[in-house]
């Protein structure tokens, strides 16, 4: 039964590979996408339950011919991959395949991604209509129209209708706001999903970056330790490959990946060369061709299309801001019933003692209008806006980040970013260039300066030099590819792009050496390099049917330096090497000369193995499997040269850091590199001074730490697993002084942060290889290379710098500071509009029987308060050189000391200024009118044949009120200005006042279309035009508001912080017991001391 399965699953491909037509030079492919897409089907992946048996997909890549036959179907070869010229590509990305007599086209197309989708706008528009009071006050509005439109007044239909258009107005703008920050978000999702991967074309086989997308099927491709496989593919050639296919099936250990050697009788342990799109390459290097791309990969199949992150979720600031909405918002509802309420009351006691019917059109209106009233009291008081200037901010945040080569994954971290205390940085590719330069090295007891001179012209012999340069080539994962300047350019791990770059200037031909390695070689075994290992072999055949073969060894010197027993010298003979002399190679030459200046080291050594022995020992060794048996291959080895390689210190990170340490953020370096070199690059960047070299934990191995803290246990919290110190007391004591952190494996980085987590502190880590995910996945943010970094160090990310550079870590401190500052300018905002308006209109209800505000002006205070304020507040930059002191505490109350003090002071000037106005504008003018007699007199038109006088007053009255609403409108546009600053010393608050665009725009919009509402809204907005004088007052009541800050400044915001804080939202989860760190980089005698960072305590 199983084998008329298997028949059946390999027919249409084994009948079309051998029944097809011959097909023309413009048919290059022998077999159709959804053939190749079964090699990778999960069906077919399985291995079968029976022993012996082949997998499904094993099966169908030996009926085509295994890599010779499958290489042949796609027309590509192994080394030198397909031709790769425009009408290559473009004839690949379309397959016309010839069967009998018709001619049928199927398109492999392009390698692109399911997109998440933009909301169209009218969904958009829709989900404005969501919020069921909008819905009330539309009905509300469709009443009132109705029974307007059956008045005896004139115009009475216009309340109704202007409530229509005011909500379309609003509903249009924020849906087009909306609609922006998603599509913002998409480009932001496609940024981050960008890859580039190593291709294989050309003539002579060059190897040259390419963007995913572009890869054709045929393409040949490096595959590297980290990256993310962008198709499926099938590996051709691959040392020690493992990939995480838990994309696919969850909780699913590493899966070995391996080439299928010719001869099916070699298959029966099922080896597994199919490389999953999206799966992730842990270990291991190699070459694989492409064989399926875009919709055609399993990936494709099985999966949705991405979702933008963040998209429905809530950060937990935004989580925050809603309950604080929710306070204000149970005020908003009771202050509207009270208004609604008091203004029936005042009209019924109106129709006892007047000839108006109860029951009356005019009546009916009212009540409507006040219910209306009501609802937009509501909509006013409800800050809807609080999430959506969160939303706003972020999304300005991230785009700008992005310009600061920031591509922001996770949108919490800005949040996070602004309460971080300790950044745990690497040195290679953050503190440093990663841009290596062999400086000197060291061969048979010869120290030489490379500046000074070649390796032909430094007295070494021909044969040395020959062997030294066999031992770079042959142990190197790196690649050589064509520059844009067509020239050679070495392309991969730093430190052997910078010893091919040694070879390069030593007139080294490196292209044709790393092309015959893979076309002449035969690749017998490689034990990659490991954090713990430190060092990495090669065992290569040299030629094909060679006699005997090479072992390369290189590493971390005093890793590889015990295993040599003899040294070669700079005349090529080999001598002895014994402990005394190893101990003083490696003290006096490479730690003295080389390690102490900063330079990273490297040491060669090898041995040649006689093919049988070679071939007995893999026998009897287990292929090398496990640590124990490779000891045999690192034996004996003689000792060829040191190098000491230069990574320059990236401009500016001194100045970042110490910018940091203003801020009051400790910067330690958890290293690779050994305790010297690490030291060096930690002085260059400030991180340690001279004085704190010699003092106890300061600057400690990674093996010492780890004793110190008694190793790393696992706890688990909330369902999720930590990993803190096994010793949280002795960590303590260590953590409040330790700097730099040297030979640190994963495991010692894991620990190292676990422990500053536990101790309540936020941590940000930057880092770069795939070692380093899990410490990224540990921190409370990840901050990965954009250039040098793996992608699994990007998943595991929150953060990628673009730029690798340490100075944008400075940066997205700076936002991240920025953005709760932001949002509490707008809060502060809001709660001053909001507590004045509420209160002003019932004031002007209860005591007057009319509210204050119409409807419409009510909507348009809204948009102010809501959406104009969040674009225009939300979106203040941060300054570009500085960073603000204070970071913020993780739950720290939102409203702040200041904040509150500011609220009030500009509530009691408002409510002062419009209660006056409410009861006295009247009589300013000389244009007076009885406010208690008239009060009954309509806004919207009177009945047909009202007198004159009526008429009067009623234009009279529209003037009070609109200076009103003027007035309130100006001191609020005025008091944008205000909330810029919020420090309690920031007397000038229009420092950096053009550095924000869109506040200029909101603002300059928002006084001119008030100025507009106020001389041509008319009906619609309940408002009537006002002379100059007029116009004049309000304007200076409104500027009123800058001189009321500047006042409130030099009042301490201490006590009425104290006195407001029971309304406040949360405290601070935070522990504020503190202890100094690094107190000795602190002269008792300086009153200004350079480091003041804090480490958190636990309660004691």
């Amino acid at each position: 039964m199983a084998n008329n399965r298997k028949e059946q699953l390999t027919m249409p491909l084994i009948q079309q590979y051998h029944k097809a037509t011959e097909l023309s030079v413009a048919h290059i492919y022998r077999l159709r996408p959804e053939e190749l897409s079964l090699l990778f089907l999960k069906e077919h992946l399985e291995v079968p339950l029976n022993q012996g048996e082949k997998r499904e997909s094993l099966i169908i890549l030996e009926k085509v011919g295994l890599y010779d036959g499958l290489l042949k179907s796609l027309s590509t070869e192994a080394l030198t991959g397909i031709i790769g010229d425009e009408k290559d590509i473009k004839r690949r990305q379309t397959l016309y395949y010839i069967i009998q007599i018709q001619t049928q086209s199927y398109s492999f197309g392009k390698n692109d991604r399911k997109h998440p989708e933009v909301k169209p706008f009218w969904r958009l528009l829709l989900n404005q209509f969501e919020d069921q009071t909008l819905r009330v006050l539309l009905v509300a509005a469709t009443l009132t129209l109705l029974i307007g439109l059956f008045s005896e007044k004139d115009y009475q239909w216009v309340e109704g209708a202007s409530i229509y258009v005011a909500v379309a107005f609003i509903a249009i703008f924020t849906s087009s706001c909306d609609l922006l920050k998603e599509r913002q978000f998409l480009k932001l999702h496609e940024e981050i999903k960008k890859q580039e991967v190593s291709v294989v074309r050309g003539q002579y086989g060059l190897s040259q970056p390419c963007n995913i997308q572009d890869l054709v099927v045929g393409d040949i491709i490096h595959v590297e330790t980290g990256m993310r496989v962008p198709a499926d593919c099938t590996l051709i050639e691959g040392q020690d490959i493992t990939a995480d296919e838990t994309i696919y099936n969850e909780g699913r250990e590493l899966v070995n990946k391996k080439e299928v050697s010719k001869g099916e009788e070699h298959h029966r342990d099922n080896p597994d060369p199919f490389l999953l799109a999206n799966s992730l390459i842990m270990t291991g290097s190699g070459r694989a061709v492409v064989c399926a791309i875009g919709k055609h990969t399993r990936f494709s199949k099985e999966f949705e299309a991405d979702k933008i992150s963040g998209e429905d979720k809530l950060t937990p600031l935004q989580e925050r801001l809603e309950k604080l909405a929710g306070y204000i918002g149970k005020f908003g509802y009771v202050a509207a019933a009270l208004t609604v309420f008091t203004m029936t009351l005042f009209l019924i006691c109106q129709i006892m003692f007047t000839d108006d019917v109860l029951l009356s059109t005019n009546t009916l209106q009212t009540l409507l209008r006040y219910f209306t009233i009501g609802v937009s009291i509501v909509i006013v008081a409800v800050p809807e806006g609080l999430p959506l200037a969160v939303s706003i901010a972020m999304a300005f945040s991230v785009d700008t980040m992005k310009r600061d080569n920031l591509l922001v994954k996770n949108l919490e971290a800005p949040e996070i970013l602004g309460q971080v205390q300790q950044i745990c940085t690497g040195k290679t590719a953050t503190l440093t260039k990663n841009d290596m330069n062999v400086n000197r090295y060291y061969v048979g007891g010869k120290h030489i300066e490379s500046i000074d001179s070649s390796l032909h012209s430094s007295g070494i012999d021909e044969n040395a030099v020959n062997i030294i340069e066999d031992c770079i080539i042959l142990n190197c994962d790196s690649r050589v590819e064509m520059s844009i300047d067509a020239k050679y350019t070495p392309e991969g791990n730093g430190t052997e792009v910078g010893m091919l770059r040694f070879l390069q200037q030593n007139n080294v031909p490196i292209h044709d050496r790393m092309i015959a390695k893979h076309r002449d070689g035969e690749h017998e075994c490689s034990i990659p390099f490991g954090p713990i290992r430190k060092r990495q072999v090669e065992v290569i055949r040299p030629y094909k049917g060679c006699d005997y073969v090479r072992v390369v060894v290189k590493g971390a010197p005093e890793y590889v330096i015990k295993h040599c027993t003899k040294i070669m010298q700079t005349d090529s003979d080999v001598r002895p090497l014994d402990e005394d002399q190893r101990t003083q190679i490696l003290e006096g030459e490479i730690i003295e000369k080389m390690a102490k200046f900063g330079l990273r080291t490297i040491l060669y050594a090898y041995k040649d193995m006689d093919s049988d022995y070679w071939e007995q020992l893999q026998l009897q060794n287990n292929n090398f499997a496990n640590e124990s048996d490779r000891y045999i291959i690192e034996s004996d080895l003689t000792l060829v040269a040191a190098f000491g390689l230069n990574d320059e210190l990236r401009e500016g990170v001194k100045e970042s850091i110490e910018k940091l340490e203003k801020g009051r953020i400790t910067t330690r370096m958890l290293s690779g590199d050994n305790i010297h070199t690490a030291i060096a690059a930690a002085l260059k960047a400030g991180i340690i001074q001279e004085v704190e070299i010699k003092r106890d934990n300061t600057c400690m191995l990674g093996e010492d730490f780890f004793k110190k803290i008694d190793g790393i246990k696992r706890v688990k919290r909330n369902g999720v697993e930590e990993w803190i110190p096994a010793d949280m007391n002795e960590f303590k004591k260590v953590a409040q002084k330790l700097l730099v952190l040297a030979r640190a494996t994963p495991e010692h980085k894991l620990a190292f942060i676990g422990g500053l987590k536990e101790l309540k502190l936020q941590i940000a880590v930057t880092a770069d290889g795939i070692n380093d995910a899990k410490a990224l996945a540990a921190a409370n943010v990840g901050f990965c290379m954009g250039i040098s970094g793996c992608e699994v160090a990007k998943d595991a990310s929150d953060v990628i710098i673009l730029d690798d550079n340490f100075n944008s870590v400075f940066k997205a401190v700076q936002w991240g500071r920025n953005i709760l500052d932001n949002i509490r300018k707008f809060i502060q905002f809001q709660l001053s509009v909001n507590v004045v308006c509420i209160i002003i209109v019932f004031l002007g209800g209860t005591t007057l029987g009319n509210p204050t505000f119409s409807v419409t002006q009510l909507l348009w205070i809204n948009m102010i308060m809501d959406t104009l304020a969040a674009i225009s507040l939300a979106t203040e930059p941060p300054h570009p050189e500085e960073i603000k002191l204070e970071r913020q505490k993780k739950g720290e109350k939102i409203i702040s000391p200041a904040m509150w003090r500011n609220i009030v002071g500009h509530c009691t000037y408002q409510l002062v200024i419009l209660i006056i106005m409410l009861y006295t504008v009247p009589w300013w003018f000389g244009k007076g009118y009885n406010l208690v007699d008239n009060s009954n007199i309509d806004f919207y038109g009177s009945k047909p044949g009202a007198d004159a006088k009526n008429i009067q007053a009623r234009l009279y009255k529209l003037q009070h009120y609109t200076m009103i609403f003027h007035t309130f409108v100006l001191m609020n546009l005025f008091n944008q200005f205000n909330s810029r600053k919020l420090g309690w010393k920031d007397l000038n608050i229009f420092a950096g006042f053009f550095n924000n665009f869109k506040f200029l725009l909101v603002v300059f919009l928002e006084f001119g279309f008030q100025y507009l509402i106020v001389q041509f809204g008319g009906q619609i907005f309940r408002t009537t035009p006002l002379e100059w004088d007029q116009h004049l007052t309000c304007f200076c009541f409104g500027l009123g508001s800058i001189f009321v800050s500047i006042g409130l400044k030099f009042i301490p915001p201490t006590e009425m912080g104290r006195f407001m804080y029971n309304f406040n939202e949360s405290g601070s989860e935070e522990n504020d017991f503190f202890a100094k760190i690094g107190a000795a980089k602190k002269n008792e005698n300086d009153d200004n001391p350079k480091k003041e960072a804090l480490l958190a305590k636990t309660s004691q």
